[in-house]
């Protein structure tokens, strides 16, 4: 995860994360690095409540387990939303060997569900414009 400040001149919040590799950190942006800190999903403790969790390319790197055990620990912490892009399953997804968890989309919307996330009608009208052409961009 690479975080950053607020905009210059803003004060609304700060930005934080947590990534398992000890290289990423120490070649972190020296802006992002006084807020990331090395830990693993399995070690990472949530000590304060965060508005926004933003999750890219990460929960299908673990197992069900780990994925289950993220998911219930990280929502008491979220007070609005979690953004994830997650690899779902697909003939080209499954080619990266690290891909651990190869579900297609409903089997990820049910694990959200059982842990107490909801996917309100705002998320859904997100969802359908990340998902359609216009937004992807290659």
């Amino acid at each position: 995860m690479a975080p950053t400040r607020p905009p210059t001149g803003s004060s609304n919040g700060t930005l934080c994360g947590f990534d398992i590799s000890k290289y990423a950190i120490a070649n972190a942006d020296s802006v992002a690095k006084p807020f990331v800190q090395c830990a693993s999903v399995d070690d990472f403790m949530f000590l304060r409540n965060y508005d926004v969790m933003l999750c890219l390319d990460m929960i299908e790197h673990l197992t069900e387990n780990q994925i289950d055990d993220f998911l219930y620990r990280s929502r008491p912490f979220i007070n609005d939303c979690c953004f994830m892009v997650i690899a779902c399953d697909s003939e080209k997804n499954r080619i990266e060997p690290s891909h651990i968890t190869m579900q297609l989309r409903e089997w990820w919307h049910e694990r959200f569900v059982n842990a107490g996330w909801v996917h309100d009608d705002e998320m859904k009208d997100f969802q359908e414009i990340v998902m359609s052409e216009k937004f992807i961009v290659g």
